[in-house]
């Protein structure tokens, strides 16, 4: 996977992250504290995405902006699919985000 280098214009996206490797840590999502109050749902048994992934970033943004739900079930696809029983976990977190 290539990124471009901050100064780079568009049709300069040469860079693998061996060789430039300060670029890539700058726009990992993981290492960058959210700006906003934050909540993560992620499912248990998702398969894609390891659910360590976001106890990982919960653990490194830890304090009152960042929060982890765990959801016991949906899979990786259940938490966007509105006929899914895991998805009332969504609209359960966006009550309350917006009360």
């Amino acid at each position: 996977q290539l990124l471009a280098r901050p100064e780079a214009g568009e049709d300069d996206i040469d860079l693998p992250p061996a060789d430039a490797p300060d670029v890539y840590a700058a726009a990992d999502p993981a290492r960058l504290p959210p700006a906003i109050p934050t909540l993560l749902l992620h499912a248990h048994d998702d398969d894609v995405v390891p659910f360590e992934l976001s106890e990982r970033y919960a653990a490194a943004h830890h304090g009152p902006s960042v929060r982890l739900t765990p959801v016991p079930g949906g899979g990786h696809y259940g938490l966007i699919d509105p006929e899914h029983p895991a998805f009332a976990r969504v609209l359960e977190a966006l009550e309350m985000l917006a009360s």
